[in-house]
């Protein structure tokens, strides 16, 4: 027992030792690092130079704001060499319109900023009120034309990589991009369902003016025309291809304005607008066989 405790106490002295040592060298280390620092030359920041990752100009982000972020590094004179390039990444990416900033140094005394600015692929509406806002409301004018309201500026806006950012659009911008919205987590989701249902919906020349998907994950589409068709949650991809299919083969469903439920296990309903069956004389809208028929079977 004696010799196991002689072997033992050279262990622990070594190893205290190494310990001792690497505090020490670390000190040095650290020092060294802090006596250079205070060596550096002064080298103040008397420009900053901003440039579009794109090689164009910038559509959206407004100079002012950017010149403002140049000024207060200028006036805080910042030396080039010790200037925190992370904090002034951190500055510049919460100006709005930049989705992302990379910064540079210089020499001998400019600061670099590459700018990715946010590209809006729609306006974002949260909630599942978005297709009776204003943002997508639509006016009958003549023969059935359907045109936009004047809507208010959005806040908040998606971009082409589904990412959600807040931003101001003016209206006239606003008007062309459509209307997507459901919960935050899910904003990638239905920018694809948005693309998917574009795509889809292609073949018979219509376009999807709104996307929403709610918290129950069911799918409800506007269309340019102004019809609006609910997909529900199940296989919407092939609810809307049975829709597509169904377009040219039933009158009521070129007809704008109308609601086209698709929440069946096979077929349809079509339900038109209350000032539209008033016009219609008898209250009771018309429909084909089809679509009578497709209203017996069971909703899923």
């Amino acid at each position: 027992m004696a010799k196991t405790d002689n072997q033992t106490v050279p262990f622990f002295r070594r190893r205290i030792v190494v310990i001792a040592v690497s505090v020490l060298v670390m000190l040095s280390a650290a020092t060294a690092v802090w006596f250079a620092s205070r060596a550096l030359p002064e080298l103040p920041v008397h420009e900053v130079v901003f440039v579009n990752v794109s090689a164009t100009p910038f559509v959206h982000l407004k100079t002012e704001e950017l010149t403002r972020v140049a000024r207060a590094i200028a006036t805080a004179k910042v030396n080039l060499l010790r200037a925190d390039l992370n904090e002034v990444k951190a500055v510049v990416e919460q100006v709005e319109w930049v989705r992302h900033a990379d910064v540079r140094r210089r020499l001998p005394d400019k600061i670099e900023v590459s700018i990715e600015e946010q590209v809006p692929f729609g306006v974002w509406r949260a909630g599942e009120k978005s297709m009776l806002t204003p943002a997508s409301a639509k006016t009958e004018t003549g023969a059935g034309a359907v045109a936009d309201e004047p809507v208010a500026a959005a806040n908040y806006l998606i971009n082409t990589f589904g990412e959600v950012f807040k931003a101001t659009l003016p209206n006239d911008l606003q008007m062309n991009l459509p209307v997507l919205g459901g919960p935050l987590e899910a904003s990638q989701e239905v920018i694809l369902g948005f693309d998917q249902f574009r795509k889809q919906l292609a073949v018979i020349e219509r376009t999807p003016r709104e996307v929403q998907f709610s918290v129950r994950r069911a799918w409800t589409i506007r269309l340019d025309n102004g019809m609006t068709l609910e997909l529900g949650r199940n296989d919407a991809e092939q609810r809307l291809q049975r829709f597509t299919s169904a377009y040219a083969q039933i009158a009521d469903l070129q007809a704008a304005g109308i609601n086209v439920d698709l929440r069946y296990a096979s077929g349809l309903a079509v339900r038109r607008p209350f000032a539209a069956r008033n016009a219609a004389g008898s209250g009771a809208v018309q429909k084909s066989r089809a679509v009578k028929k497709v209203q017996k079977a069971k909703r899923i």
